[in-house]
């Protein structure tokens, strides 16, 4: 058969926008018209596909918008193969790399890893945010002092993040490959010495919660815990569980996909991390003044400003193919701090007030499981699923109109339905306390126990 030689192909292009596929141990008579000796080694390539915009093809002088290897009409030409070797500019190797070990069994012991340690980390949280409330004596009256004790793990998430990035970048500049260890020792060492405080530290164990009551005389209220009381599923707990549920499939797809949409516009590990700092960054005065908030603004108020939130910043990552400038991401990323920092808060204070003192931290499980575990199954399912099938773009997109969606829908469901349906029921328990007094007038009077004595709460 005759052999054809190619006319010389040039080409400018990032390399970084191609998709490529790796094949293992292939024999080098796949890519020789000659006879090949049996003993030569295989060889391990990649298979480019160049990208459909920003490529220039230069063959011969002319310019050409793509690449076509075609049967030549001739009948003494078999076949014909097209081989396209890569190299950067400055001479260095082409960006494939050379996986040593059996992925399959790397990825199942890593998802293991990883389930096992999300499933500890959540449960801790949810036992801190449960003696935390505990500690403060939570209620409409000390919403402030838990909205500040977020500041502490905000400020420590503006600081850390910029670090490991620039870690993540030097370590990986050095290795000529990504190295995220440093990552991965900070966390353990943070975590390492949250155990030995937790130890060292004896943590304070709150009174009585608070309590609603209808009686006038303080000396004859009941504190304690009713043995006969299980737990109550109410409608409004529902209600926040199945909104917590959908608030967690729309940020599992900012945690998860953001950083590879941003690694897309090149993205530094210096430049995530300072992005994720920003988030915390514009929350911190919103939770100095979280109690402010959620008096003012309501907790349902604030759920479905977490929904737009989310629907706008989707709707803008949606668009970073058009993109001409990274900080155009700076607005959207903003934006971010109006969703998980405060709308963790507006989830507590809005079951707060179906939950006793021995309910609190079966809340915080429900709670942490719907968002954090639900939640982020459902986001990560749907968005992964709609971006292999059509486009990340699309998935972005759809997702920000759901969002949309949820946050117009449960603001007239709370509004024309949970609300009135609150009021109605304050209304009757009260009737019903004024007859069991003899038509006496009561007003609900929120109290809590202080050093041991029964005395009304007061605003501070």
């Amino acid at each position: 058969p005759q052999v054809r030689e190619n006319p010389t192909l040039e080409f400018h292009s990032d390399l970084s926008s191609w998709q490529f596929t790796e094949y293992r141990n292939v024999s080098p008579k796949e890519f020789s018209f000659t006879e090949v000796n049996s003993a030569m080694p295989s060889l391990n390539i990649c298979n480019y596909v160049p990208a459909t915009s920003g490529t220039v093809i230069k063959i011969n002088g002319r310019n050409h918008d793509a690449v076509t290897c075609q049967k030549s009409l001739a009948d003494d030409v078999i076949s014909i193969k097209c081989v396209l070797s890569l190299q950067t500019e400055n001479g260095e190797k082409s960006p494939c790399f050379d996986i040593a070990g059996d992925l399959n069994m790397a990825f199942w012991a890593c998802l293991g890893l990883r389930a096992a340690a999300d499933a500890f980390f959540l449960c801790a949280f949810c036992l801190l945010e449960g003696i935390t409330l505990r500690t403060i004596q939570n209620g409409p009256y000390n919403r402030g002092a838990y909205g500040r004790s977020r500041m502490v793990p905000a400020i420590a998430l503006v600081i850390f993040p910029p670090i490991v990035g620039s870690l993540v970048d030097y370590f990986s500049e050095v290795a000529d490959s990504p190295d995220y260890s440093p990552a991965y020792f900070i966390f353990a060492a943070c975590e390492l010495i949250a155990c030995i405080l937790i130890y060292a530290l004896p943590l304070p164990v709150g009174g009585n919660t608070f309590r609603y009551d209808l009686s006038s005389d303080y000396s004859i209220r009941n504190y304690d815990e009713d043995p006969s009381r299980k737990f109550e599923i109410t409608l409004e707990f529902v209600v926040v569980s199945i909104v917590t549920t959908f608030l967690g499939t729309a940020w599992s797809v900012s945690q998860v996909f953001d950083p590879l949409l941003y690694q897309d516009i090149h993205f530094t590990h210096l430049m995530l991390g300072a992005s994720q700092s920003t988030v915390f960054l514009f929350a911190i005065p919103f939770l100095w003044v979280s109690k402010n908030l959620i008096q003012n603004i309501g907790e349902s108020n604030l759920i479905s400003t977490a929904f737009a939130f989310h629907s706008l910043h989707l709707a803008g990552l949606s668009f970073t193919d058009e993109w001409r400038f990274w900080w155009w991401s700076t607005p959207f990323e903003t934006m971010k701090a109006f969703t998980i920092p405060l709308l963790w808060l507006a989830l507590v204070a809005a079951v707060e007030h179906d939950s006793s003192k021995g309910k609190r931290i079966a809340m915080h499980y429900i709670l942490g499981m719907t968002h954090f575990g639900i939640g982020r199954i459902l986001g990560c399912s749907i968005v992964g699923f709609v971006a292999e099938k059509y486009s990340m773009s699309l998935s972005y997109r759809a997702m920000s109109v759901f969002c949309l969606v949820m946050s117009v829908l449960y603001l007239l469901f709370h509004h024309c339905f949970m609300k009135p349906r609150h009021r109605k029921k304050v209304a009757e328990r009260c009737a019903l306390q004024r007859q069991s007094v003899n038509g006496s007038c009561l007003l609900l009077v929120e109290t809590m126990p202080v050093n041991g004595r029964i005395v009304p709460a007061t605003q501070n």
